[in-house]
């Protein structure tokens, strides 16, 4: 390893069974890369360097964020930070990467695709007890999340940030939605399959629903 290009390289991390290769070229305090997430979504990085922590921009068709990095010889953890746009809270997607060489370069950025993670498809339900005055009531919740991308929540509520109907994607364990007819994409939640179960966390901690 350069000690004074650190982040030069390529390196690689798994995340829920996929591979996420990494190339990050630096120059100087000045760092650019590209995260390829299985080829068929990649997001440009354009930060800076201090020591063994990085910071700047994260760009690709989902829109614009920031990440920051934090390197340990020929280990790396980068995080890509976000915003849900309607409740305001962060979003993080840490992602722990291991060097595979000390070479890199960046070529054309390949075309994006939309990644609909089969794990999701489905319809799924939440039910949530209150009770007032002694009596006790149920409140039930639906997602519908088609294999086409398309995405419907039922009159009972959803996520919050979530239209009532729209397209979703996902990145990592990044669950993002827009309305049909909206170009802007949004960071809804954190996702991940428990079984017969999808826990959904839009920063308030963990939501389980259920197959229904």
């Amino acid at each position: 390893m350069n000690p004074e290009q650190p982040f030069h390289g390529t390196w690689q991390a798994t995340a829920q069974g996929r591979t996420l290769a990494l190339t990050l070229v630096q120059a100087g305090a000045a760092l650019r890369g590209r995260i390829v997430h299985s080829a068929d979504y990649a997001i440009e990085l354009d930060g800076t360097v201090a020591a063994d922590a990085a910071n700047g921009s994260a760009r690709g068709e989902l829109g614009d964020a920031r990440f920051e990095a934090v390197i340990s010889g020929d280990t790396l953890v980068l995080a890509l930070i976000d915003r849900n746009r309607a409740t305001g809270q962060e979003v993080r997607l840490p992602m722990q990467f291991d060097r595979t060489s000390h070479e890199a370069a960046l070529g054309p950025q390949p075309p994006p695709a939309e990644r609909h993670d089969p794990a999701l498809v489905g319809r799924w339900v939440q039910t949530a007890m209150s009770g007032v005055d002694g009596r006790i009531s149920a409140a039930e919740s639906r997602l519908s999340f088609e294999a086409d991308g398309a995405f419907t929540r039922g009159e009972g509520g959803g996520v919050g940030g979530m239209p009532p109907a729209g397209r979703w994607r996902t990145v990592g364990d990044v669950l993002y939605t827009r309305a049909d007819g909206d170009p802007e994409w949004s960071a809804v939640a954190n996702w991940r399959p428990s079984g017969a179960q999808l826990l959904l966390d839009t920063g308030h901690g963990p939501r389980r629903w259920t197959r229904a």
